[in-house]
This record gives structure tokens, C-alpha cells and sequence, in this order.
């Protein structure tokens, strides 16, 4: 991707805040840029992903990245 680790970083943000896993609200998107971004929580995060992929198959192209990045640090 990136080489920094950002772009995995902007994902997992917004998944976080897409899926249920971010506790604050978020006026726009530059909480995308954040790399420790407090308050999102990764177990929230896994639940969810995992689940899409069960419920919606097709969503393993967006939600397997995803995964693979939730396990790595940034």
C-alpha cells in the first residue's frame, strides 16, 4: 500500500467507525488520518468484519484486508 502504514491506519478507522466500533462521533472524515486514534475498540471491530463475511459473502474483497491489517501494528 502506502509503505507507512497510513492508508491501513485510514481503513481501519473508518471500518471502526462504519461498523459500530468507534465510541465518538465524527463531524468529518480527518479522523481517517489518525494512526492513534483513541476511543474504537478492536475486538467491536473483528466481531463485525467477521461477521459481514458470514452474512455477506461478497464483502470478503473489503473485509479480508481489513482483517489482515486489524492483526498487524501500525
Amino acid at each position: 500500500m502506502d509503505g507507512d502504514g497510513s492508508a491501513e491506519a485510514a481503513s481501519l478507522n473508518y471500518w471502526a467507525l462504519r461498523l459500530g466500533g468507534l465510541s465518538a462521533l465524527q463531524s468529518d472524515d480527518a479522523f481517517m488520518d489518525y494512526r492513534g486514534l483513541p476511543g474504537w475498540d478492536a475486538l467491536t471491530l473483528l466481531r463485525a468484519l467477521v461477521r459481514s463475511l458470514v452474512e455477506i459473502p461478497k464483502s470478503v474483497d473489503l473485509c479480508a484486508p481489513s482483517l489482515w491489517h486489524a492483526d498487524r501494528p501500525t
